[in-house]
């Protein structure tokens, strides 16, 4: 007698935090992407060049995580843009802020993470975010060939484009800012402390923010990813984000895999004389199956590279089956099967049939 598997998908593609309890008898694969740095903007003159946001990591791999636990989930935002003369806001998973004091420039900022934490708090799984993107006048364009903001890396970040960027973020120290303009922290991008500059992708360390010089506004670095929380036993993939091309957005690592959505993780371009488009948010896509549940006890994360804690309460509702709330977003309601449905956005509770999809994306 064969016997079939039981399969269940919950996709989680709207930043914020959230609370999910792996049902008994189930194990989880999850996927997650790193959000997208945004792009830099200059006016009022056409002629310049604007370079693309870092876009962000990919990792999947076997949640080390029993049966009957609760996981927490860290949905990383895509890198803010900033109006001329102004700062942008920090994005949700911990992008890095840009900042231009200089009226002719719209500064960049880096994309969040996306994790998964054992415990609430301290990141298990990371897919490390892009950073902001650069730009710069025809004339003045000497610092390389590019000036992309860095990719969401593997172990390492990658750093922006040319040569007085941010650097990548690593699993033990955050990039240094260009300049000193601003280096990445835990769970941080580094934010713009000079006066003109493009803030750096967050990660499990952030990358370093970039800096200014004679008409060019140089990238962020992207963050840097993390495996800690995967059962080593089984395949772990990694996809490093893209240091982007001129002029051009970029695609996220594990962009072709069949579980991606489209417009997650890229890095954003930005344009001339308005308000720059905002990176790709993250996402986490969980794969429940009852052929694959962890029985062992899991990997102490050591609570000594504890994250800040979720900025609200975390709340579970019971259920029979996988279950998930957000605390910055719709509370979770409970179902008779498992389920992820935020009870003001669109339903997700999974029927009792195999391989059934749960999407509580906006």
């Amino acid at each position: 007698m064969t016997t079939i598997a039981t399969t269940y998908v919950q996709t989680y593609s709207t930043p914020g935090t959230y609370a999910v309890t792996i049902p008994m008898n189930y194990g989880v694969v999850a996927s997650l992407w790193g959000a997208g740095g945004s792009g830099t903007g200059f006016s009022p003159s056409p002629a310049h060049n604007w370079y693309a946001g870092g876009s962000g990591a990919h990792v999947s791999c076997h949640v080390n995580a029993v049966q009957g636990s609760t996981i927490y989930l860290v949905v990383g935002q895509g890198g803010q843009p900033g109006a001329y003369s102004g700062t942008t806001s920090s994005a949700i998973g911990g992008g890095g802020k840009g900042r231009a004091s200089d009226t002719n420039w719209s500064p960049a900022a880096g994309g969040g993470r996306s994790a998964i934490q054992l415990s609430s708090g301290v990141d298990a799984i990371v897919a490390g975010g892009g950073g902001g993107g650069g730009a710069c006048s025809p004339t003045n364009c000497n610092f390389g060939s590019t000036l992309g903001g860095g990719g969401g890396g593997g172990l390492i970040g990658l750093p922006g484009g040319g040569t007085l960027s941010g650097a990548g973020g690593s699993t033990t120290a955050g990039g240094l800012g260009a300049n000193n303009c601003g280096s990445g922290t835990l769970a941080h991008g580094g934010d713009v402390s000079c006066d003109n500059g493009s803030g750096g992708g967050s990660g499990y360390y952030g990358g370093g923010a970039g800096a200014s010089n004679a008409w060019i506004l140089t990238p962020g670095g992207g963050g840097s990813s993390y495996i800690g929380g995967c059962v080593a036993a089984d395949s772990i993939v990694y996809a490093p984000g893209l240091t982007t091309n001129y002029n051009s957005p970029v695609l996220p690592g594990g962009s072709t895999r069949s579980d991606y959505i489209s417009g997650v993780g890229i890095g954003n371009v930005g344009t001339y004389n308005t308000l720059q488009p905002a990176g790709g948010n993250g996402a986490i896509v969980l794969t429940f199956s009852d052929s694959y549940a962890v029985t062992w006890t899991p990997t102490t994360v050591p609570t000594a590279i504890s994250t800040a804690a979720p900025s609200s309460t975390i709340t579970t509702a019971p259920s029979p089956g996988p279950t998930a709330s957000i605390s910055s977003g719709p509370s979770a309601a409970p179902s008779s099967g498992p389920s992820a449905a935020p009870s003001s956005g669109p339903s997700a509770a999974p029927s009792s049939s195999p391989s059934t999809h749960a999407d509580v994306s906006e």
